[in-house]
């Protein structure tokens, strides 16, 4: 009896083992799996950030760029601008001296000192 027992303890010792080995087997394919999708995931998250980040610097490049020319058209604007009052106001001393020599007074009311400074 004694050894019917032994030879099914072996026999069960001898199945445990491989079922041991599978287990272990799946348990190391779980955890790599696991390890494997989360680096994919991480890969994926900071390619995605390392897009949005291109895609911010295109946008601020692109926005500097529409900054830089709308400055530099009123800059341009301002200095006709002020060309264009010099040029006004030299056309009223001209016709304010015209009228004086006709013997017409100028409406003190009318009579505006206007200074521009150039920077």
């Amino acid at each position: 009896m004694m050894s019917i027992i032994q030879d099914v303890v072996v026999q069960l010792a001898i199945g445990a083992v491989p079922l041991g080995v599978a287990w272990f087997a799946y348990r190391s394919a779980t955890d790599a799996n696991r390890k494997t999708a989360e680096s994919s995931r991480a890969a994926a998250e900071q390619q995605a950030q390392l897009e949005r980040s291109k895609v911010d610097v295109e946008a601020f490049s692109r926005a500097e760029g529409i900054y830089n020319n709308s400055l530099n058209l009123l800059e341009r604007q301002l200095a006709r601008s002020q060309e264009q009052i010099v040029a006004l106001e030299q056309a009223v001393a001209v016709l304010r001296a015209q009228l004086i020599q006709a013997g017409i007074p100028p409406d003190p009311r009318t009579t505006v000192h206007i200074t521009i400074s150039r920077e």
